[in-house]
């Protein structure tokens, strides 16, 4: 559970560090990074050594429901689906403005069977019964490292 926790706390971290960094415009690469006597850099790479499964595939979806409730009843009587197409739940999680904007995580262990899941009609309608409002937006990631 503990690792659970540090894998959703990192992506989340993640997510909103390149979020922020979207609408940038300046360059800032002092090189500093990449030198070989950095010792941010080493303390970063001795830390990420000690997760384990690392890399490994992910799947975000966003989307906008009527009722969460209702989204949520539907989402938990859909475990036996996620789980015969590799998907491991990481995170449900609600934005803080508006709780009826969803974002769900999921662990992938198969990226192929996860992208015809994604794309299956039988997915768009359980979404539909569920209430969900908008198009979803699924994105597909390989997570590279955590930092504990």
């Amino acid at each position: 559970m503990k690792r659970m926790f540090k894998s959703l706390f990192a992506l989340s971290v993640a997510g909103i560090l390149f979020s922020c960094n979207m609408g940038s415009d300046k360059k800032k690469d002092d090189g500093s990074a990449t030198l070989p006597g950095n010792t941010a850099t080493s303390a970063m790479t001795e830390a990420n050594t000690e997760v384990s499964n690392v890399p490994f595939d992910i799947l975000t979806i966003y989307h906008s429901v009527k009722d969460y409730k209702v989204r949520r009843s539907a989402y938990d009587a859909d475990l036996s689906r996620r789980k015969e197409n590799g998907f491991t739940d990481i995170a449900v999680e609600r934005a803080a403005d508006n709780p009826n904007n969803i974002k769900i995580v999921f662990s992938v262990s198969y990226m192929s069977k996860a992208k015809s899941f994604a794309s299956d009609p039988g997915l768009k309608e359980v979404m539909e019964k569920a209430g969900v409002t908008s198009k979803p937006d699924m994105k597909f990631w390989k997570v590279l490292g955590l930092n504990s």
